[in-house]
């Protein structure tokens, strides 16, 4: 049975702080250094399969990263872009920001004793993928995938695939009266947000 998740205190930059300082290495440093118990962090994926940590799903446009080559379209998305690609985006601070591998930051976090509230920003992810990043941690419990349930397309088919590579997820619900298709209940652990009513039939 899908239950409410208990409040607690995750910790973001956002509020006009770039995110792309929150999903970071050091932003888990600083959710540390905050005393914060769990960090959101963003996961979409590149055209080449590599599970990436960034909040919009073009870098270039939203989340002030820039190509320094000049060759890539800045309205590029993620999934547009080889991880090498990816990797070589930086933003404009004195000490710029780079995009990180999910298999590389997620870990990081875990080893500063943060847990992990990984929203799945792309419907392209799939259970492989997912159960891969999952094979890398050494506590795999301390990570929860979620989605927003505007988040379309696919919202339910995020957590489904999550479900199915061994995460335990949530879903976000920021408006009410949702309906959430009967056939996925048992992929959806948690909710935060208005309550919502699961309903045969509905797509």
């Amino acid at each position: 049975m899908t239950a409410r998740i208990p409040r607690r205190r995750v910790f973001h930059v956002h509020h006009g702080t770039p995110y792309h300082v929150e999903n970071s290495f050091r932003g888990v440093d600083a959710a540390v250094s905050s005393r914060s118990k769990w960090i959101d962090l963003d996961c979409h994926v590149t055209s080449d399969g590599v599970l990436v940590i960034t909040h919009w799903p073009r870098p270039m446009i939203h989340d002030g990263f820039f190509d320094p080559v000049g060759v890539l379209h800045r309205g590029a998305s993620v999934e547009e872009l080889t991880w090498t690609q990816v990797q070589g985006l930086r933003t404009n601070d004195a000490l710029p920001y780079r995009i990180s591998r999910a298999d590389k930051l997620v870990p990081y976090a875990l080893a500063q004793g943060l847990s992990v509230e990984l929203e799945v920003k792309s419907s392209s992810i799939t259970i492989p993928q997912l159960a891969d990043l999952r094979a890398e941690l050494t506590e795999p419990e301390g990570v929860l995938v979620k989605t927003l349930v505007s988040l379309q397309p696919a919202p339910w088919e995020r957590l489904k695939k999550a479900h199915d590579a061994g995460f335990e997820t949530i879903l976000l619900v920021h408006e009410r009266g949702v309906e959430v298709p009967q056939a996925f209940s048992s992929f959806i652990d948690f909710f935060r947000g208005h309550r919502f009513k699961f309903v045969e039939g509905t797509t």
